[in-house]
């Protein structure tokens, strides 16, 4: 009980962070607005615009999961070999193998409907 309380902050915290971080990229697109709330702002600001800041966003989150997927697959690959004929270890390693394979699709499929989506909706 007490790890799913862990899991439970743990999923709390990343949702804090990630809303922080899309309120400071919401912040700073809304700056750059020349009819927005801060017009008397420093012109040094970055040309991006809101796709951009959206499309980045995807493309690092992708990128994660696509990390993590691979991490996955090469410890599951390093118990597989290990594993040394033991079946429990073996189907625990085929389970982890499935998954990170799941998760490099996952990662590239969301990646590349966002490409198509962006190029369809807002630069076709």
């Amino acid at each position: 009980m007490k790890l799913i309380k862990n899991k439970k902050s743990l999923i709390g915290l990343f949702c804090l962070a990630s809303f922080v971080f899309l309120f400071a990229t919401a912040t700073i697109a809304l700056a750059q607005d020349e009819r927005g709330w801060a017009d008397d702002i420093d012109a040094n600001l970055p040309d991006t615009t809101f796709v951009d800041i959206l499309q980045n966003v995807i493309d690092w989150g992708a990128g994660i999961v696509a990390l993590v997927a691979v991490l996955v697959l090469i410890v599951a690959g390093l118990f597989w070999a290990t594993a040394g004929g033991d079946e429990e270890r073996t189907k625990s390693s085929r389970k982890w193998l499935i998954g990170g394979i799941i998760g490099s699709i996952i990662a590239l499929g969301s990646w590349a409907i966002v490409r198509v989506i962006i190029y369809v909706f807002f630069q076709g």
